[in-house]
């Protein structure tokens, strides 16, 4: 697993960034909190989210939103054991009391109803199979390669710079011409669900573990803690490490990876730092021709 940790400004206009490699081997590890978009197909999926998405009132937007997305991330993780349970073992039971039933209805000891009952459970359990791999297979390619990354990065030194003053006035008129953009306005509620509906679903989570799949599923509920929020950075409003925090992988390109070159990387965000970054670009585009 690759860490990716912001370092304190000192002396320099920039933010160093400190790279930390781990081996996913470790035994006994406890694995951070996974969205599965299989759950938003279940008839109680709405009815958890309602139930835990309430009963936060901080001041600050984006303080709200990051507690009630961990609140309800640990409830999913609950149910999801509850209901789902381990996929594969309930595909394998579901099918050995499919053949069982069909043995007892063959001996007529019991009726079709059973059996057809039985058949609907095993063939549920197939299909949340089948999301659960489908969601898995594009995974893998991210865990796969950081797994074989063998660089630790040790420290990370930096140098104070010093600047002569500059004669802001120099720039009124670009400054002018940028606030005429808008590009800081709140954005509206429709702007933030375009946003969100140009993530694709299964596109793989950032470090708060929910993909763009719980939003779009569970929006009526959510949407007016989540652009609120949006809107919060707008105005000027950092966001928190929950929400900025992202996960850079390491792809291997080739089957022997021994050099930089050998991988491509990938940098995975939070849903909320996706939105604010299309929101901006779609701002900007009709600027950029």
């Amino acid at each position: 697993m690759t860490y990716v940790t912001h370092l304190n400004l000192a002396g320099s206009y920039h933010r160093p960034l400190l790279v930390s490699i781990t081996s996913q081997s470790n035994t006994g590890q406890i694995y951070p909190f996974r969205y599965i978009n299989m759950w938003s197909s279940h008839p109680e999926f709405n009815h958890v989210i309602k139930s835990n998405w309430c009963g936060v009132f901080d001041l600050y937007p984006l303080i709200n939103l990051s507690i009630i997305q961990i609140r309800t991330g640990k409830a999913l993780k609950r149910w999801n054991w509850e209901v789902f349970g381990n996929v594969f073992t309930t595909v394998t039971i579901a099918e050995k009391e499919v053949e069982h039933l069909e043995k007892k209805v063959q001996k007529g000891i019991t009726e079709d109803k059973d059996l057809l009952t039985a058949q609907h459970q095993l063939l549920t359990a197939i299909d949340y199979q089948d999301l659960f791999f489908k969601q898995k297979a594009f995974l893998n390619i991210f865990t796969d390669g950081d797994r074989k990354t063998k660089f630790y990065h040790a420290y990370i030194k930096y140098r104070r710079i010093y600047r002569t003053p500059i004669d802001r006035t120099h720039f009124n008129a670009d400054r002018s011409y940028t606030l005429n953009l808008m590009l800081n306005d709140p954005p509206t509620d429709q702007e933030v669900w375009m946003a969100i509906s140009l993530i694709d679903s299964s596109k793989s989570a950032g470090p708060d573990g929910f993909t763009a799949d719980f939003y779009k599923k569970s929006w009526d509920l959510i949407k007016k803690d989540f652009t609120v929020a949006i809107r919060s950075f707008f105005q000027g409003n950092n966001l928190l490490h929950y929400f900025s925090a992202f996960w850079f992988v390491l792809i291997p390109k080739a089957e022997v990876q021994n050099k930089w070159e050998h991988f491509r990387p990938i940098c995975l965000t939070t849903i909320v730092s996706k939105v604010i970054s299309k929101i901006t670009v779609k701002r900007l585009q009709p600027h950029l021709d």
